[in-house]
């Protein structure tokens, strides 16, 4: 006897677009293809929602055409740029700052105590930051900051950077002050 689930009794509509596969008690027939989510349908390890055994034939399959062995295997990777901030006073902030590799070729990262959207964005939690404090671009394999304040300007081995300045380039050992907060970049 099948178990009732926790809604009331029901299983899940199947007209709803569902995150999850479509469980099928054994010794039952499979659902239809037409039944079965099109994510699962196209997903080349649903084996048990192939064409074959679902009754469809193979002209029918949706999704991308079966591998060969020795194909290169294609998967989504989060790939991280070089170059990091490794805070120096863990009493103020403790964790280091890595940067994310988007599809851009000029990545640009602010840094303020705004809650941004990352990976353009990062939140230093500290009074003495501003909302939008400081801006680093990463172009042509190089890392270059600059300030966006005037109150309390960025500061890269004690030399202030002035709004105004040219965009100063990293490298690797720079110390750098935004606010109260010190880090040492490391490249790469």
């Amino acid at each position: 006897m099948p178990k009732k689930s926790d809604s009331g009794g029901k299983g899940p509509d199947p007209s709803t677009n569902h995150p999850f596969p479509i469980a099928v008690p054994s010794g039952t027939k499979h659902p239809p293809p037409s039944r079965v989510p099109k994510w699962i349908r196209s997903h080349p390890g649903s084996a048990s929602h192939s064409p074959a055994n679902t009754g469809g034939t193979a002209q029918n399959a949706v999704g991308p055409k079966p591998t060969k062995a020795g194909d290169p295997v294609q998967r989504a990777t989060t790939q991280m740029l070089p170059g990091r901030l490794q805070p120096l006073d863990p009493g103020i902030l403790q964790q280091e700052i890595r940067f994310l590799r988007t599809s851009v070729e000029e990545q640009v990262v602010t840094l303020g105590w705004n809650i941004g959207e990352p990976p353009g964005h990062v939140t230093l939690n500290h009074s003495s930051v501003q909302p939008v404090h400081a801006r680093m671009t990463y172009r042509e394999g190089e890392w270059w900051i600059e300030t966006l304040t005037h109150l309390d300007p960025v500061a890269v081995n004690h030399a202030v950077l002035m709004v105004s300045a040219p965009l100063r380039r990293l490298i690797d050992g720079d110390r750098i002050r935004i606010g109260e907060v010190e880090f040492q970049f490391y490249f790469p």
